[in-house]
């Protein structure tokens, strides 16, 4: 089941906005009966002409928030399923306001996923990685968590291309923990992943020095997809790993 922002009056909006609404809703309806009462009785306009400016205000601020949220949810929801290559700087610029709305006004972890996903294909790597993180700790349904796994195959990708398949190179405490707190996290999405993704696991396992658990991902990608490409570099690097 593919994750969605849900749309609707109050989705998008703090609740001090939503209370915001409400009052705006009492005035009016207080606004409405004083100016019926004054021109049925011949009395002041001027009790609803003081209560309508709040009630544009108080109806207004919320309702312009409303509609930025709606609209950026349309592009953002796009954008997590595009291709951003072409964007220019300023459509990236642009997309990213976008992206970082919808985050911070989320309200459900799938509607926070959605925004992961839009800022991994902007190659906004680390922010979709840190939404993420957050999203999964917090024990999301089975589809969230799915959804997740691009963002997490992508920061494995990118966290490995700055390690060594060389024999006798070394990893970094740092950057060890780094790729096992990505790996676990794979391993632990509800869904199948990709013959690529199983590969660039063996590849983590490999840094790590663990050959059985990398030889395993191996066999889990060639029963995924038997012609998948494992580098020579890999299976040399694994060779001297006793």
């Amino acid at each position: 089941m593919e994750v969605t922002i849900e749309r609707g009056l109050f989705n998008g909006l703090y609740s001090y906005e939503i209370a915001l609404l409400a009052m705006g809703a009492v005035l009016f309806l207080i606004a409405a009966w004083s100016l019926v009462r004054a021109i049925s009785s011949g009395g002041s306009l001027r009790p609803a002409m003081v209560i309508l400016p709040f009630v544009l205000v108080f109806v207004g601020y919320p309702s312009l928030a409303a509609v930025k949220f709606d609209n950026a949810a349309t592009e953002v929801t796009k954008l997590a399923h595009s291709n951003t290559s072409t964007l220019t700087p300023d459509q990236k610029a642009v997309a990213e306001q976008q992206i970082s709305l919808i985050a911070e006004r989320a309200k459900t972890p799938a509607e926070q996923a959605v925004a992961a996903n839009a800022y991994r294909a902007l190659g906004e790597t680390e922010k979709a990685y840190s939404l993420a993180e957050k999203i999964d700790t917090g024990k999301p349904p089975a589809a969230v968590s799915t959804a997740l796994v691009p963002v997490f195959e992508q920061k494995l990708k990118e966290t490995l291309q700055s390690t060594s398949l060389d024999p006798a190179a070394k990893v970094e405490p740092a950057k060890a923990e780094e790729i096992q707190k990505v790996v676990k996290q794979l391993d632990s999405a509800p869904s199948n992943l990709s013959a690529p993704t199983h590969v660039s696991i063996a590849h983590a396992y490999a840094v790590l020095g663990d050959k059985s658990k990398a030889e395993a991902s191996i066999s889990k990608a060639q029963a995924v997809q038997p012609t998948v490409h494992v580098d020579p570099k890999l299976l040399e690097k694994l060779s001297a790993i006793h």
